[in-house]
């Protein structure tokens, strides 16, 4: 591999790390000036920087930004995933309080109090237990 295609593939790499960072800390919907944000946030690196390096306009990458850029993928898709554990956890439980025929006003204070992050889970759990309860499965 020459210098220059290690460059290329640097650079690029380098962009597609800070998209990912992006999405997960700011959503894919937000604007370029928030996503720019949540990564500078996130690694640390000036928002300048961020910049340059998201739009693959830098002509080098130090290594000690390539690290905190690995670093801060690495933490963001762990959150993701510890994210998406809890809410599948809170999906299970109340499906299965629905599934046993309490509603929303008699179940447990506990499982009413959980918040979540996104009220799609309570729809979520709704609809699984529609959908459970007309194949006729009983919890």
């Amino acid at each position: 591999m020459k210098l220059s295609e290690l460059r290329t593939w640097v650079t690029k790499a380098t962009a597609k790390a800070i998209h990912r960072i992006a999405d997960l800390k700011a959503g894919a919907g937000a604007n370029y000036k928030l996503r720019i944000s949540a990564v500078e946030r996130a690694t640390g690196i000036t928002w300048g920087r961020v910049k340059s390096l998201h739009y693959s306009e830098s002509r080098r990458i130090d290594a000690h930004e390539w690290i905190r850029i690995q670093q801060a993928q690495d933490k963001a898709e762990r959150e993701e995933i510890e994210r998406k554990k809890h809410e599948a956890q809170i999906l299970a439980v109340r499906t299965a309080a629905l599934l046993s025929g309490e509603g929303e006003d008699e179940m447990h204070p506990v499982l009413r109090d959980v918040q979540t992050d996104r009220s799609d889970v309570d729809l979520q759990a709704r609809e699984m237990a529609k959908a459970i309860r007309a194949v006729g499965v009983r919890a």
